[in-house]
C-alpha cells in the first residue's frame, strides 16, 4: 500500500516551522536551538510509528474471494453506510442549532458577518453550557455527527440526489453555525476533511492523471476560500477589541519583522501577505508554548493531561484539581503565555499526561495507530475506519496547535464513541 497521508502531514507541518522561524514575528523564547531539536524529534518519532513496518491484522483475508469481492463493489456506498449518513447529517443540523440558540438565543441566518466579533466574545462568556438538557444530548451523541463529511465527501458519487442535497443543506447549517459563534473552526474541520476525502478517494477509484489535477485544483480551491473566510472571521475578532493587526496580541512576547520572505514572495501584496500572516501565525504560535514548556518540569496529572474535558471530569466527580498542575497553567504563571487564549501545540497536552520523556514513544504510537487505520481503510472501505481515520487526520493538522480531537466533552465524548466502533466492527471483519 502507498503512503498516503503522511507525505501531506510532513509538508504542512514543515510550513508551520518555516513560518514560525521566519515568518512575521521574532519569538522572544529561551531557546530557538532547542525547539527546533524537539520538533525535529516529535515529526521523525510520528513517521517512526507510521511506516512502522509490522504484520497487517487483515493480510490473510486478502486471497480471500469474498474480501476481493468487497474492494471491486467498494464505490456502492452500502444501505447500511447510507442511513448512517442520513442520521449523521441530521445529527449536525439538529445539534448545530440547539448550540447556537443555547448561547446566542437565536439562530441567525441573515446579518451574520455584521456581529462575528462581538458574538465571539459572548460565547466566550457565557461560560459552561453543559447544564443545559439540549447541550447534553448534544454532547452525549455528538459521535452520531462525525460520519457525515467523511461518508459525503469520500463517496459523493454513490450517494442519490437527494443525499447530495441533505449534504449541502449540512454544511451550509454548520458554516453557519460556525459564523453565528465567530469561529471558524466548523468551517475548518470541514476543509480538513475535504482534503482527505481527495486523498482517500484514490483508495476507492483509480482516477487519470487528468482527474488527480483536478482534485489538486479543488483542493487549492477550497484552501483559498477557507484563507479568504478565515481572515474575515479573524479581522471582525480584531475591530470587536478595537485591535488593528495582530501585532498587538503577542507584543509581550516577541518583535515584528518588517519584511520575510513571504513579503518577497508576494511581491508585497498587502492582501495576500496579511492573509498569510493570519494563517501562519494561527497554525504556528503554538510552538511558543512548547518552547517555554520545555523550561518547565513535569507535575503528574495520571495521564490525564492531554484532555481538558477529561480533567474537568476528574474535578466535577473525583474533586481532583489536575489543571493546575499541566504545563499550560504551568507556563502561563512563569512566562505569562494564557493558557486557553494562546496555544501551546497537541504536543504540549500530550506531555502534560506523559512528560517530554515518553512523548516521543507516544508520537510513535499516534503514528502507527494512524497508518493501521488508514490501512485498514484501503482494503475494506469502511465508513467506520474512515470516520475515525477523518479525526486522527484532524488532530494531525492541529498538532502545531492543541489537542483539538480531546478538549470538549463533545469532542472527547465522540472520539471515544468512534474508537468503540472502530474496534468493535474490527473484531466483525476478522471474523
Amino acid at each position: 500500500m502507498n503512503k498516503k497521508i503522511m507525505p501531506f502531514i510532513n509538508i504542512y507541518s514543515l510550513f508551520t516551522i518555516f513560518y514560525y522561524f521566519f515568518g512575521r514575528y521574532d519569538w522572544e523564547i529561551p531557546s530557538y536551538s532547542k525547539l527546533f531539536l524537539w520538533i525535529i524529534i516529535l515529526l521523525v518519532s510520528l513517521n517512526m510509528g507510521y511506516y512502522f513496518k509490522y504484520e497487517f491484522t487483515f493480510k490473510k483475508k486478502l486471497n480471500n474471494g469474498k474480501v476481493i469481492e468487497e474492494r471491486e463493489d467498494s464505490r456502492v456506498l452500502k444501505t447500511d453506510y447510507y442511513k448512517l449518513f442520513v442520521i449523521s447529517c441530521l445529527s449536525i443540523i439538529i445539534f448545530q442549532v440547539i448550540w447556537v440558540v443555547t448561547v446566542l438565543g437565536e439562530f441567525n441566518v441573515i446579518n451574520i458577518f455584521e456581529s462575528l466579533g462581538s458574538n465571539y466574545y459572548e460565547r466566550l462568556d457565557f461560560g459552561k453550557d453543559e447544564s443545559a438538557l439540549g447541550m447534553q444530548i448534544r454532547t452525549l451523541f455528538w459521535g452520531l455527527t462525525l460520519f457525515a463529511y467523511p461518508i459525503g465527501f469520500v463517496f459523493f458519487n454513490s450517494l442519490k440526489l437527494s443525499g447530495k442535497i441533505l449534504l449541502f443543506v449540512t454544511i451550509l447549517i454548520d458554516m453557519i453555525a460556525a459564523l453565528n459563534m465567530g469561529i471558524s473552526k466548523n468551517i475548518g474541520d470541514i476543509v480538513i476533511i475535504y482534503i482527505l476525502s481527495v486523498i482517500l478517494k484514490k483508495y476507492v477509484h483509480s482516477p487519470s492523471k487528468k482527474k488527480e489535477e483536478t482534485n489538486k485544483k479543488k483542493i487549492l480551491i477550497v484552501i483559498l476560500l477557507f484563507l479568504t473566510m478565515f481572515g474575515a472571521i479573524q479581522q471582525s475578532r480584531d475591530e470587536t477589541k478595537g485591535m488593528s493587526s495582530q501585532n498587538q496580541l503577542f507584543s509581550n512576547f516577541s518583535t515584528v519583522r518588517e519584511d520575510t520572505f513571504f513579503d518577497v514572495m508576494t511581491f508585497n501584496n498587502v492582501g495576500l501577505v496579511s492573509t498569510i500572516d493570519r494563517m501562519g501565525v494561527y497554525v504556528s504560535h503554538g510552538y511558543t508554548g512548547l518552547a517555554f514548556s520545555l523550561e518547565t518540569s513535569f507535575q503528574n496529572t495520571y495521564g490525564l493531561g492531554f484532555s481538558r474535558a477529561l480533567m474537568d471530569y476528574a474535578r466535577q466527580y473525583l474533586g481532583i484539581e489536575l489543571m493546575t498542575k499541566t504545563y499550560m497553567s504551568q507556563i502561563e504563571a512563569s512566562y505569562g503565555w494564557p493558557n486557553g487564549m494562546y496555544w501551546s501545540t497537541a504536543y504540549v497536552w500530550f506531555a502534560s499526561a506523559t512528560s517530554f520523556l515518553f512523548l516521543p514513544l507516544a508520537m510513535f504510537f499516534f503514528g502507527y495507530i494512524l497508518s493501521k487505520v488508514e490501512k485498514r481503510f484501503s482494503v475494506y472501505k469502511d465508513v467506520y475506519s474512515l470516520a475515525f481515520l477523518a479525526q486522527l487526520f484532524i488532530q494531525m493538522v492541529y498538532l502545531p496547535a492543541n489537542a483539538q480531537i480531546f478538549q470538549s466533552r463533545s469532542a472527547l465524548i465522540g472520539i471515544i464513541t468512534l474508537s468503540v466502533i472502530y474496534v468493535i466492527t474490527g473484531r466483525k471483519i476478522r471474523r
